[in-house]
């Protein structure tokens, strides 16, 4: 199965950052500069969406952080990376289609989800699983290779 859409229509965003800007949160890829952030969001741009960000409430860290308000409410997939801690859950590609939206999708929901169902379709094409079971558990390549130095 081919995914249709060109790299140039999809944005890596981090889940929080320091400003409340949109390229604070916009990244070009996975780098190891960004190994200690472990949730993504893949924004497909052929789907118009406007950033509303606010501001973390912690008193954990002295940092401002800023998240993406409206995140549940975008036309992106949720990228969770596994860190292979083993007390750590495996990583999930998600969309919460309008699972936890406040306000109606602005964007076509039978286009994204074609869209969605062919990401998910190539990673299972293209990815090994450890085991089958319920979890149906892939690995890409990078992150396969990472597994077998694990185990």
């Amino acid at each position: 199965m081919k995914v249709h859409f060109y790299i140039s229509e999809i944005q890596i965003l981090k889940a929080d950052a320091s400003s409340a800007s949109k390229d604070a949160f916009m990244i070009d890829d996975f780098s190891k500069d960004h190994e200690n952030d472990f949730i993504y969001y893949i924004w497909n741009k052929s789907f118009p969406w406007n950033f509303e960000f606010s501001q973390t409430k912690t008193n954990r860290t002295e940092q401002n952080l800023y998240y993406i308000k409206n995140i549940f409410e975008a036309p992106c997939i949720e990228y969770s990376r596994h860190n292979f801690n083993e007390k750590q859950n495996y990583g999930r590609l998600y969309w919460s289609k309008n699972f936890a939206v406040i306000n109606p999708l602005q964007y076509d929901i039978m286009k994204f989800d074609q869209w969605y169902n062919q990401i998910i379709q190539w990673v299972k094409k293209n990815g090994k699983q450890k085991y089958k079971g319920k979890l149906n558990t892939y690995y890409l390549s990078d992150a396969w290779k990472l597994y077998a130095e694990k185990i």
